[in-house]
């Protein structure tokens, strides 16, 4: 039997786009930089144009119609790419070089939908297998294709372009009354020093347990989704939503946590949970299914949700309790690797991503108990990735005071501050109402 019409397809492509751009370069090599910022040379269909790109990149402002073969035959390519004849004819069919961005966008779209083909190709390949689980299929292919929209035009900004750009970001804050960098905490005392959580950036809350880290991690989402339009995605891996939400609760309403998990709740706190339950935002979605400790299934899930959702913020209670499904030498560069990927979700749907973070025990051999960077477990790693560190502690389980540390802070320098802390709601309350910038 012959084969399928569906096997016979052609991939898309555009042989007439490709030799336009590529005589728009070699006629005119000023537009080279913006096809460059455009196009890579395994964008293009016909792998001996891929090639004639490639020579007319390393030359770029001495490209002609002489030197690009010259190039070529250095790699013993200019006979496999049609000659020199080949590249003369393809700068005397264009008649201007004006189009060049046009065309440059046609190839690269159709080199989209051919990854796009490759991608799915490889996942209905592996679907007709059992050696691999279909969680991991779904993964690779959802972050294949989300990959795409970080490739192309974008991906080199035009220096003169960004410079631009960031003076009229600085114009609009400067005429603004706030000032504000990125999403409050919702804490004057963190602001004040942050001027909010800047999207791109990762930021490690750091304590030994007890300390409250998820009460202040709660309670900042909480004050984020009050103020933003988009989602906030809150990755709990060592309580349970129900948990989480009993907190929440207890915070807004100010009644005992230890009431609402029992259910001894007096006549007159019914109000108080009723309209905390109604007051309390619906932008954070709370994720605890045990597969998203695995840091791919995490990042697939909210790469796929950034697709369909607007996401303001996103955190992660805890890493130490992420793995990955990758085979490292030891669980220090499993961490490594972890942290690496944290930093770059932050980055690819730029928000901010919070992540708490357990300290190691050598803090408790310490007479001053106050986190450092060295008490973070694999600290070099977390360090390193980290673009804010925010230590977290109390003097005793009973204290109301909980001290913060900004121990690192890119463009924020080191800061402490206080803020106040009832155990019994998980409830973190700011001290004082402003202070000024």
């Amino acid at each position: 039997m012959g084969k399928s019409l569906d096997t016979l397809k052609i991939p898309p492509h555009n042989i007439e786009a490709e030799q336009s751009v590529i005589g728009a370069m070699l006629m005119n090599p000023n537009c080279i930089p913006k096809v460059q910022a455009i196009l890579q040379p395994d964008d293009f269909y016909r792998e001996a144009h891929g090639d004639i790109v490639k020579a007319i990149y390393q030359l770029k402002d001495k490209t002609t119609h002489v030197t690009v073969p010259e190039e070529l035959s250095k790699s013993n390519l200019l006979e496999k790419c049609g000659g020199s004849d080949y590249i003369i004819d393809l700068m005397e069919k264009t008649i201007t070089s004006a189009g060049v961005t046009f065309h440059a966008d046609i190839i690269h779209d159709l080199s989209k939908r051919r990854q796009i083909i490759d991608k799915c190709a490889i996942a209905c390949e592996e679907a007709f297998t059992t050696t691999k689980e279909t969680e991991s299929i779904l993964s690779d292919l959802k972050g294949g294709i989300i990959s795409l929209n970080s490739t192309g035009k974008n991906l080199y900004p035009e220096p003169d372009q960004l410079i631009s750009d960031v003076f009229k970001e600085i114009e609009k804050r400067s005429q603004s009354e706030d000032h504000h960098v990125g999403i409050l905490s919702g804490f004057p005392e963190i602001d004040a020093y942050l001027n909010g959580f800047e999207p791109k950036t990762l930021t490690y809350l750091i304590g030994r347990p007890s300390m409250g880290k998820t009460a202040l991690g709660l309670n900042i989402a909480e004050n984020m989704a009050e103020k933003c339009m988009g989602m906030i995605l809150f990755f709990s891996l060592e309580m349970g939503n129900e948990q989480i939400t009993r907190r929440r609760i207890a915070a807004k309403s100010q009644v005992y946590l230890s009431r609402i998990r029992s259910g001894n709740i007096q006549d007159s706190q019914w109000r108080d949970l009723i309209e905390a339950a109604d007051a309390m935002s619906r932008n954070i979605i709370l994720i605890d299914h045990p597969k998203f400790k695995t840091v791919e299934n995490l990042v697939s899930l909210a790469e796929s949700f950034a697709i369909e959702h607007e996401i303001s913020a996103i955190f992660v209670d805890h890493i130490q309790l992420m793995n990955t499904r990758k085979t490292k030498n030891s669980r220090h560069h499993e961490i490594s690797y972890i942290s690496n990927e944290m930093k770059s979700l932050a980055k690819t749907l730029t928000v901010p991503n919070i992540v708490l973070c357990q300290l190691s025990r050598k803090v408790e051999q310490r007479r001053d108990k106050k986190p450092i960077l060295s008490d973070m477990k694999e600290s070099g790693d977390l360090e390193q990735d980290s673009d804010l560190v925010i230590g977290i502690y109390r003097d005793d389980p009973k204290s109301e005071i909980m001290y913060l540390a900004g121990l690192k802070g890119r463009d924020v320098g080191t800061w402490t501050a206080e803020i106040g802390f009832d155990r019994f709601t998980q409830k973190c309350m700011s001290r004082q109402q402003s202070i000024p910038f």
